[in-house]
């Protein structure tokens, strides 16, 4: 479920990526999963906005977000994921 999930997610964030410039180097393996944003400001609004629509995310390093969800995510609350994540880009 980790391996399936995480390709997931990796490929919904890849896609996402396309779409907004601000967010970089989409990477991860199983359900550890990180994007880069261009400084630690905006990602630090990322994370409070992501957090009030009820996804949590963490800051690693100088500016980048970590998901890490529990093992046994299910594809809809992945989807659920991204969504929050696009409409939390699209938004700022």
């Amino acid at each position: 479920n980790a391996a399936s999930q995480g390709n997931r997610w990796l490929e919904g964030m890849a896609s996402i990526a396309e779409n907004h410039d601000q967010v970089t180097n989409v990477r991860g393996l199983g359900l550890i999963l990180a994007f880069d944003m261009p400084d630690g400001d905006s990602r630090g609004a990322f994370l409070k906005t992501a957090e009030e629509k009820g996804l949590l995310g963490l800051g690693c390093g100088s500016r980048s977000v970590r998901f890490r969800p529990h093992l046994a995510v299910t594809a809809e609350e992945v989807y659920r994921c991204l969504a929050v994540t696009e409409a939390v880009l699209s938004s700022s």
